[in-house]
């Protein structure tokens, strides 16, 4: 009768033990590894220590770099997954050489905190290190729209998206690329004796005002080679053809050849162009322009550039009497923002200012000093839509020498010293990109100028609405 009773007994006393001695186990087994653990969480803190710098960049490695690297390593199995160790390990793969290596820990900071700006960084810069430029614009563009950023982590940003973009660019484009472009334009114009083209700014015969219809026709192409990573040349030509319907004269061909030289170099662009364009109007000759241009652009940071540029120009045109040449010359600089309106809609705000010279000695109006300056934002709506908006003013002093009066004289004109001018033009246009070779560009123009001597008095109002479409290469 006893024996159920102590069968009982027996297993209670056998779960107990086997209770006891669990919790003995897991006991011993914590003990044995706690020390080990604690031991080495300030050990995590004596590697920090040893790195100098707080460099992300890996072509500025510090000493100890490689052997904390390979300490960090050995640990990976009991502290992955840690912030304080995630973090240290993902800098110091990236300043010793194995930006590999930094990528699965950083993705668990960035998942784990997504709003952590230096985390971000150092996941492009490894992103950057591996040839992988675009996840790396994805990571500086979420860190750009993070309110709280550090100077330092700014400026970081800035070199980082850069070197990002300038890789991106580099690795997209071929050896050779050729551009074929063919836009057409109809609109309106109120003063289709002085059309698109003419050289206002140098010959002041500005005949009166006559409107009409009028197309526009121009077809571009333009080969490109990639001599090297930094090295661009192209060359290429231009045709144009200006008509009114509603007048019979001002009809005008302009072709233009162009070549152009661009290098690029850390922050800094250069860019030299040569042109040379011929213009007939009613099928005569017109008028040539052979132009050397320079420009030089210095990025100070990702929204930020500054612009030096300059132009040399003769101009060689018919006058009624006698052929002339004139030489312009002209230097300046300016600056380009990009302000995001929001993280989708950058507006490109450019402002330069430049002084020109106008030597014309065979000319019987004069030669001129210019100070002007040039106004253009872009607004960039949607994928499809870009807005732009742009001014432009010119001041121009003119002066006349013995010569100049002499040839007035001679053809019943008068030269005179006092004459101010100022000429300006405002422009609105928009595109709106039907498909991604097809553009719809509507545009608003007026220009005018003013004058002490009355003739010069100049008013112009032109509307037009394009179609422009890229072949594919």
């Amino acid at each position: 009768m006893s024996y159920p009773h102590f069968q009982s007994s027996y297993t209670l006393n056998m779960m107990t033990t086997l209770h006891y001695y669990s919790c003995w186990l897991a006991i011993s087994l914590s003990l044995a590894f706690a020390p080990a653990y604690a031991v080495d969480l300030p050990h995590i803190e004596t590697l920090e220590a040893r790195l100098t710098t707080e460099s992300i960049d890996p072509s500025q490695p510090t000493q100890d770099a490689s052997a904390v690297f390979n300490e960090l390593q050995a640990l990976e199995y009991w502290f992955a997954g840690q912030a304080e160790y995630d973090h240290l390990y993902a800098r110091t793969a990236l300043l010793s050489g194995h930006p590999a290596e930094a990528l699965w820990p950083l993705e668990r900071l960035v998942a784990s905190a997504p709003t952590n700006a230096e985390y971000r960084l150092l996941l492009a810069q490894a992103h950057l290190t591996l040839g992988r430029p675009q996840l790396a614009i994805l990571q500086l563009e979420r860190a750009q729209q993070l309110v709280e950023l550090r100077s330092d982590q700014a400026e970081s940003l800035d070199v980082l998206l850069l070197q990002a973009v300038e890789q991106s660019n580099q690795e997209a484009q071929p050896a050779f690329q050729l551009l074929t472009r063919i836009e057409l334009g109809l609109g309106y114009d109120s003063n289709v004796s002085t059309a698109p083209g003419y050289r206002f700014e140098l010959n002041q015969r500005l005949g009166e005002e006559t409107p009409s219809l009028i197309s526009e026709l121009r077809l571009m192409q333009r080969l490109s080679w990639k001599a090297q990573d930094s090295i661009r040349i192209e060359a290429g030509y231009q045709l144009r053809d200006f008509r009114p319907y509603q007048e019979q004269d001002f009809t005008r061909q302009h072709l233009r050849l162009f070549l152009g030289t661009h290098k690029v170099q850390h922050r800094w662009q250069w860019s030299l162009t040569p042109q040379l364009t011929w213009s007939w109007k009613d099928g005569q000759y017109e008028y040539r322009d052979s132009t050397l241009g320079g420009q030089a652009q210095y990025q100070a940071s990702h929204n930020m550039t500054w612009l030096l540029f300059g132009q040399w120009s003769q101009l060689s045109y018919q006058e009624p009497w006698e052929q002339n040449t004139a030489y312009l010359r002209l230097a300046g600089g300016g600056w380009s923002h990009v302000y995001r309106l929001t993280p989708t809609q950058p507006l490109r705000v450019t402002l330069m200012g430049y002084a020109m010279q106008a030597d014309q000695d065979t000319h019987p109006r004069g030669d001129y000093l210019g100070l002007g300056a040039n106004f253009n934002a872009a607004w960039s709506y949607s994928t499809r839509w870009v807005y732009t908006a742009a001014y432009s003013g010119l001041y121009r002093d003119f002066s006349c020498s013995a010569q100049q009066q002499q040839l007035a004289a001679q053809q019943d004109f008068s030269c005179n010293p006092q004459r101010r001018d100022f000429y300006s033009q405002t422009t609105f246009s928009g595109r709106y990109q039907l498909k991604p070779q097809l553009a719809l560009i509507p545009q608003l123009s007026w220009t005018h100028q003013t004058s002490n001597e009355a003739p010069f008095d100049y008013r112009r109002l032109s509307a037009k609405v394009s179609l422009r479409y890229d072949f594919p290469h």
